[in-house]
């Protein structure tokens, strides 16, 4: 019985470790606080490209001021992007941060918020970035299963990868396009991109993208962002 009984305090010493790694990858100081991140096109990247980071944020707490930031880490390096925001009470804003992934392939990214001098949320978020080679196809579509067919340009050793996208996530810089080997938009309302999102595309071509419209029966509605430039 005095071997059980002195097992008590181990017992509540590893439970007490095992919750502090499980939190470890997620720190949130602020009460109210929600932010959710969306790393990447479609959950990809492409290495010596820009990295959109897009960050819902809800506050239902005190009002906030402070800055957003993308963390990254090469060759013990530490590589920040950062953005100021400004969280009124009881507010909701999707923020986009495009951050630069200095040499190789990053893993994983720290996004966080820092208000006052205090951290109130910090996380590590996975990507999934491939080489340089590999093509990233984005697909604006109701039926982007369609678009499949596109992947065969793939080669030996290189990879194409089909992107599902809509008028949310489509970057509103072209940086964020930069990855892109090709953007197709098919039957949809063009029309519900926003301004800065049309320029960013059509800097983009005007770099060497490729933005492909497809006809059909909403032809009209899926041209209706391009008709100036047609």
């Amino acid at each position: 019985m005095n071997n059980i009984s002195k097992s008590y305090p181990i017992i509540s010493i590893l439970v007490i470790l095992l919750a502090v790694m499980a939190g470890a990858g997620k720190v949130n100081a602020q009460t109210g606080l929600t932010i959710s991140v969306e790393a990447g096109l479609d959950g990809y990247c492409k290495a010596n490209h820009w990295l959109p980071v897009r960050f819902t944020i809800e506050n239902t707490g005190p009002g906030i001021d402070g800055e957003l930031y993308v963390g990254l880490t090469e060759n013990l390096t530490d590589w920040q992007f950062r953005r100021q925001v400004s969280l009124p009470s009881v507010s909701r804003k999707e923020i986009t941060i495009y951050a630069y992934p200095p040499g190789n392939r990053p893993s994983e990214i720290e996004i966080g918020l820092v208000a006052r001098g205090e951290l109130l949320h910090q996380e590590v978020i996975p990507v999934n970035c491939l080489s340089p080679t590999d093509k990233l196809l984005g697909v604006w579509s109701q039926n982007p299963s369609l678009f499949n067919p596109q992947t065969d340009i793939g080669t030996a050793g290189n990879r194409a990868v089909l992107l599902i996208l809509d008028d949310r996530t489509i970057p509103d810089k072209t940086e964020g396009l930069s990855m892109l080997s090709a953007l197709t938009i098919s039957n949809v309302d063009s029309s519900r991109l926003t301004s800065k999102q049309r320029e960013a595309v059509l800097t983009w071509i005007a770099n060497g993208g490729i933005l492909l419209i497809t006809g059909g029966p909403n032809w009209i509605e899926t041209a209706a962002a391009w008709q100036e430039d047609l």
